[in-house]
């Protein structure tokens, strides 16, 4: 789990500008996703985006999430998928 502190320092180092914009979702992402949410945005997708594939899928477990958050760069973001490979630990 990622003390509170050092997670809003992570999103507000990956987000930029966006962050101070969307900070009041920061504490709506429950405990035991943070590191998806940050994983998320790593991959490229907006704060707001990012939120809503995290609360959506929830329920799924992290490998099962790692496979769509590859398949949703896939789809969404062609030119990162590439670059981009989500490694589930």
């Amino acid at each position: 789990m990622i003390p509170y502190e050092e997670y809003e320092q992570l999103i507000r180092d990956e987000a930029g500008e966006e962050f101070h914009k969307w900070k009041h979702l920061i504490p709506s992402v429950p405990v035991f996703y943070r590191s998806r949410y940050l994983l998320t945005i790593r991959s490229g997708f907006s704060m707001p985006r990012s939120f809503d594939m995290v609360i959506a899928n929830y329920r799924m477990c992290d490998g099962d999430f790692c496979n769509l958050l590859d398949q949703m760069i896939a789809i969404e973001k062609p030119e990162l998928a590439e670059q981009v490979v989500v490694v589930n630990n």
